[in-house]
């Protein structure tokens, strides 16, 4: 016989429903709108800093260069050209992909690169993928993964694919095999003997990345930090995490070089217009470059990358566009390039830099603003998903309205 009357919902379903309501009740974004530190701070984005660049000699259009480099953790073809798209939909205008890199050899940094045409200007966009310096390494971890990470994939791996025989809670498990084994190895490889590596291999980067918009008659039988010297653009970094301490440690090592190449560092030092951080780690990662102070024998010189003789400044945003940047380019203080810098509050990866600077009781000598911003809700005040804190500023609408159009968001651009 047919049940004329309607299932009533099973005890599971209504507990279900009840706490999907008390938590969607409970949701919250702190950072809906998006608060800056200093709160009247005004900073131009990439439209505006695209729209005073002159035309270089020998150019037939004015161009910037603009370098995303990410942070620590697995990172692929899909994060590089997912960024060129999402700040090319900022911008108003379509992403011009040119040719992926070789995949061969997978141990080195790669360069997604893309054409944004804004105007009479142009974008030449280089998303630096750096993520295969540091795997084979990562690879003696994954013995130790509950569930393997992209760095232990059995297909690609050159060490036993073992698989972990204990039982270990799942949000354990997450935590060791995602945070652990995956992101934070990459700050301990980085701070450890591979530091020297990691910078050349950053180095030769950024410097083909500036050589390729010299002309090909003047790139031949040339060096790319030679060539790269052709490039008159300014260029802006949008750098997250550990990739900011490892953009600008590389342009320090190459500055305190001689010839090509410091000559090389110091032309990608001078052109650089504008710095947006995301995820920014350098108060937690420059304790590496300090001594401990008040003990016998703390004044002795500091440990050295192999690439240079130059030690690494705790802080390498000071070191560089703070008093010396203008002793060194004749810079009035407000021709200083500014520094943006994004941070969730609730990414336990991240660090506001202001903060940074009054619990040292100094001032920064070049602008900085940081803006707060929430990257997804707040759950009954307890929680916000700690993968989307950390990930999510590419994918911020707030974030990319910032870095295209400057502090007044979308109207900036308007």
């Amino acid at each position: 016989m047919t049940n004329r009357f309607p299932r009533r919902p099973g005890a599971a379903a209504i507990v279900l429903a009840t706490t999907m309501a008390v938590l969607a009740a409970g949701c919250a974004t702190p950072y809906r709108e998006p608060v800056s530190d200093p709160p009247d701070a005004h900073y131009d984005g990439i439209v505006q800093i695209a729209a005073r660049e002159p035309v270089a000699p020998g150019e037939r259009q004015a161009a910037l260069d603009v370098f995303i480099v990410h942070g620590m953790c697995h990172h692929d073809a899909d994060w590089a050209l997912g960024w060129i798209d999402r700040l090319a939909h900022a911008l108003g205008a379509p992403a011009n992909h040119l040719r992926p890199p070789d995949p061969q050899p997978p141990n080195e940094i790669k360069a997604y690169r893309a054409e944004i045409a804004l105007g009479d200007r142009m974008l030449r966009v280089h998303a630096l993928v750096w993520s295969g310096l540091t795997r084979p390494l990562k690879e003696q971890l994954c013995y130790d993964e509950r569930k393997k990470t992209e760095s232990c994939d059995p297909q690609t791996m050159t060490l036993a694919p073992l698989e972990y025989p204990y039982s270990r809670a799942r949000l354990n498990s997450r935590f060791k095999d995602e945070l652990m084994n995956e992101c934070v190895s990459d700050a301990l490889i980085y701070q450890g003997q591979a530091r020297g590596d990691m910078l050349r291999a950053m180095q030769g980067a950024l410097l083909e990345s500036r050589a390729i918009a010299a002309p090909a008659a003047l790139r031949q039988g040339l060096s790319a930090a030679r060539a790269s010297l052709a490039n008159e653009a300014g260029l802006v970094v949008i750098a997250s995490s550990l990739g900011s301490k490892m953009v600008f440690d590389a342009i320090i090592d190459l500055e305190s070089r001689r010839g090509d190449d410091g000559d090389a560092g110091r032309r990608l030092h001078a052109r650089t217009r504008q710095i947006f951080l995301a995820a920014n780690q350098i108060p937690l990662l420059g304790l590496a470059d300090q001594r401990l102070p008040g003990l016998a024998g703390s004044d002795a010189p500091r440990a050295t990358s192999d690439a240079a003789d130059t030690p690494f400044p705790a802080d390498p945003l000071e070191f560089l566009f703070g008093q010396r940047s203008r002793a060194l380019f004749e810079r009035a203080a407000n021709d200083n390039p500014g520094v943006v810098a994004f941070s969730d509050p609730n990414d336990v990866l991240s660090y506001p830099l202001r903060g940074y600077y009054r619990a040292r009781k100094v001032e920064p000598s070049y602008p900085l603003v940081d803006v707060i911003v929430s990257n997804a809700p707040t759950v009954l005040g307890l929680f916000e998903n700690p993968a989307r804190a950390h990930g999510g500023y590419p994918s911020n609408d707030d974030v990319l309205a910032r870095i295209a159009c400057g502090d007044r968001g979308w109207g900036g651009c308007r």
